[in-house]
């Protein structure tokens, strides 16, 4: 009887047993694939997350990057964040995702750190800037006006070049006659009889948003009279009725108050580095004495009272309203109204040293002998007017 086969091979036979071999191999094989394909999802998953880590690392970079350009920006725009009281200061923009910190000790060198935070990733940068204020050019002249000027007949004017000039910008009102000057030019923004130089100047507009905010920190609880000392600080003076200064006051520091304020005895002594920030008019009176590096801001006029003599150095008067300064007076330093300036009732003579800028009409009747200097303008830079800022990068580097 023949027997069957499959192949050449019997059934049942040795060689049949091949076919259990081939079917564990690839099983192993299987096995590998399987092994190495779960390897290859795990190293894919592991570079995806190391790639979205090091995508928001990058992120909050430029997020701390993003706050230096910001605090720059801020530092050489706004002037009353610069002379901010107390540094550091903080800000920070919640969608842009940083935070930043400003310090500074003297107004001029700022240290800034930024830290920006995108999904748990930081970095933190942080830069050094110096930041110096120039005043503005309406200040390169001895008299500007932003309206007419009226100038009368014993002006004598000294300055050289630039500097010392006169500007009216509506022009020079009927009946003025020419100053006499030591080489100086006089423009107006007419182009009439003196027509403007080739770079015409803005007038200067004084923002009061730093003296409103001093005056909004007076509280009920502030006292109503004023210290003979102000400690090198801010005083606030609650007294809606004024107050009158007959004794002496030193400094440096900071008065401010709530109402008018008058400066009208002969033992009236302002002493050096002071401001005085009044709510209501401000008249200085009759031989009381300002001492230097002293601001007198009024936010509604100054009137500077007959035959009041005094002498000051690297000084302010300032207004958004108008100046009316009557008889004899002697000033060193920048005289600046939003409004009016009127010097016209002089019987004696009169004498400046610094600049007078009104951005109004400027009205001169007689007897003035004004010096352009800019060494008495005050120093540093007063807040509240926009000026020419320069800022230079310090050292840049990346903390984390």
């Amino acid at each position: 009887m023949k027997t069957s086969t499959y192949g050449g091979v019997k059934p049942g036979s040795k060689a049949d047993g091949k076919s259990g071999a081939i079917l564990g191999f690839v099983l192993i094989i299987v096995l590998a694939l399987s092994l190495l394909g779960v390897g290859l999802l795990n190293l894919g998953g592991m570079n995806a997350v190391e790639v979205v880590r090091s995508y928001n690392l990058n992120k909050a970079f430029w997020a701390a990057e993003a706050g230096l350009f910001n605090a720059r920006a801020k530092l050489r725009g706004d002037s009353t964040y610069r002379n901010l009281e107390i540094f550091p200061s903080v800000f920070s923009n919640p969608g842009f995702g940083y935070t930043v910190r400003v310090s500074s000790s003297d107004h001029v060198n700022f240290g800034v750190v930024s830290t920006g935070v995108v999904q748990g990733a930081i970095r933190i940068v942080q830069m050094s800037l110096r930041v110096e204020e120039g005043w503005p050019s309406a200040f390169n002249y001895s008299l500007f006006s932003g309206g007419q000027m009226k100038l009368g007949q014993n002006i004598s004017v000294t300055g050289t070049g630039e500097s010392g000039n006169l500007y009216a910008d509506a022009g020079y009102a009927g009946g003025s006659k020419e100053p006499v000057t030591n080489s100086s030019s006089i423009y107006d923004g007419v182009s009439g009889a003196y027509p403007e130089p080739s770079a015409a100047h803005e007038v200067p507009v004084l923002e009061t948003a730093y003296y409103d905010l001093k005056i909004a920190g007076i509280g009920p609880s502030s006292p109503s009279t004023y210290p003979a000392f102000l400690g090198g600080g801010t005083y606030f003076v609650n007294n809606s009725a004024g107050i009158n200064i007959t004794s002496s006051i030193t400094g440096p520091g900071i008065l401010v108050v709530n109402g008018p304020v008058s400066i009208a005895s002969a033992t009236a002594v302002i002493g050096d580095g002071i401001t005085i920030i009044a709510q209501g008019i401000l008249s200085i009176g009759t031989t009381s004495t300002l001492g230097s590096n002293d601001v007198f801001y009024s936010s509604t006029g100054i009137s500077v009272a007959k035959d009041n003599t005094f002498s000051a150095g690297n000084s302010a008067l300032i207004t958004p309203g108008s100046i009316d300064i009557q008889k004899t007076f002697q000033f060193a330093g920048l005289i600046y109204a939003g409004g009016d300036i009127i010097m016209d009732k002089f019987t004696g003579s009169a004498g400046i040293t610094g600049c007078v800028v009104s951005d109004g009409d400027l009205t001169i009747k007689k007897d003035l002998n004004i010096t352009y200097d800019a060494s008495q303008l005050p120093s540093p830079f007063l807040p509240g007017f926009n000026s020419d800022v320069v800022v230079t990068d310090g050292i840049w580097s990346q903390v984390f």
